[in-house]
């Protein structure tokens, strides 16, 4: 599935509503739509790429503002596959992938 990619940090990290501890800047998860996600739900494991760079994202919260193709990731995330200036990238294929996958 081709979808966007956005990123969060800081205080939006907080409480994550797949529970467990509060991700940091720097953890590999992500955020979807809790009502109409096409990328995955909580606990989910999907690798998104974009021009080659990949990352295997766990999906910890729900995003308010996103879309059903629509995943927000964390900064650690979205660095390895866009310079965080890009801000939103487009056309970031995403794929669920097993729990024993390590993202190489």
């Amino acid at each position: 599935m081709s979808g966007m990619l956005t990123w969060y940090s800081g205080k939006d990290l907080l409480n994550p509503a797949c529970g467990g501890p509060d991700p940091t800047d720097s953890s590999l998860v992500g955020a979807v739509s809790a009502s109409s996600s096409k990328v995955g739900s909580c606990g989910d494991r999907v690798r998104v790429t974009k021009d080659g760079n990949s990352v295997v994202v766990t999906i910890r919260d729900w995003c308010a503002s996103c879309g059903p193709n629509h995943m927000d990731v964390t900064k650690g995330v979205f660095s390895q596959i866009a310079p965080l200036t890009v801000g939103v990238l487009q056309g970031v294929t995403m794929v669920k992938v097993a729990d024993d996958d390590d993202g190489s």
